[in-house]
């Protein structure tokens, strides 16, 4: 089994966490997502721990809210003092209804409108992840209207090919997320960065992509992000990476289960193909602080 919260009754019945799942569609009908709230917290725990024991002081684990953006999964990282990545003003404002700390989220998305902008300055959020040089000029008019300092991080592309479904690979230079280091439009970016009174830049983020099984992957990208961080002007070649770090949906792989209903099988006579569906985690990084 690929996890240990996934078993079968002697008479043969699927359980998950301890549960029939045949009872839980009986209940609730399919198709039916199954979340198993304590397999959560210890996938919490033990990043928060790893953290702990190998970033230091100020490093914190966060949680993609595109694995599942819903009031308990909120209330649970808020409990379990994890922090949150957002990608839309839905998910932002469902995290606040749950009650999280605005402090510990997150902004992200290459294409942010001015009211996602306003909306996140408005609510007081920690950081906004900002990609490209027309955020950075919208989001500091946003700041200047309401006369706030706005605490961001930079998105930069790496320019590192993790060998990835190409959907999903997107720390290469030509990617649409981020500035690349390699063509010197990082750079620039960040000198714009501090260019702007209404700004404060606490650190870099680049994502390499998604489903990565190479762990030569992230030790390249931090032989290019590392000696970059070290030439910025506004961090030192003292400062670690160890600020935020997103495994990306860490908390959910084989957290939780869609239960659907069967209706066929599709294959040939004798080799029936049947089609499961399972998240594999990534990662991603964000470095630097004052």
């Amino acid at each position: 089994m690929l996890s240990n919260n996934i078993d079968r009754t002697p008479e043969g019945v699927l359980t998950f966490a301890g549960y029939d799942v045949t009872q839980l569609a009986k209940e609730y009908g399919t198709p039916l997502y199954l979340m198993d709230e304590a397999r959560i917290r210890a996938n919490c725990r033990m990043y928060l721990q790893a953290f702990r024991d190998h970033f230091g002081p100020g490093s914190l684990p966060l949680y993609a809210s595109k694995a599942a953006s819903f009031k308990q999964m909120y209330r649970i990282m808020a409990e379990e003092g994890m922090g949150v990545d957002v990608v839309s003003s839905g998910e932002l404002y469902t995290a606040l209804s749950a009650g999280f700390p605005a402090e510990r989220i997150y902004f992200h998305g290459n294409c942010k409108t001015d009211a996602d902008l306003a909306y996140g300055v408005s609510q007081g959020i920690g950081f906004f992840v900002a990609d490209n040089r027309e955020e950075l000029l919208a989001l500091e008019k946003t700041a200047a209207e309401a006369n706030v300092t706005q605490k961001i991080l930079l998105r930069v592309t790496p320019g590192i090919d993790p060998h990835t479904y190409e959907a999903v690979s997107t720390g290469k230079v030509d990617s649409k997320f981020g500035a690349a280091v390699e063509t010197g439009q990082a750079m620039e970016l960040v000198k714009l960065a501090l260019t702007l009174p209404h700004l404060d830049l606490r650190g870099l983020h680049c994502h390499v992509g998604s489903q990565v099984f190479g762990e030569d992957v992230y030790q390249r990208t931090l032989d290019i992000m590392v000696p970059f961080l070290a030439s910025s002007s506004f961090c030192t070649p003292r400062t670690s990476p160890q600020e935020a770090v997103r495994p990306h949906r860490p908390s959910t792989p084989f957290s939780g289960s869609t239960l659907p209903q069967y209706s066929s099988t599709v294959g040939t006579p004798g080799s029936p193909i049947r089609i499961s569906w399972i998240s594999v985690p990534a990662i991603s990084f964000s470095a630097c602080t004052k």
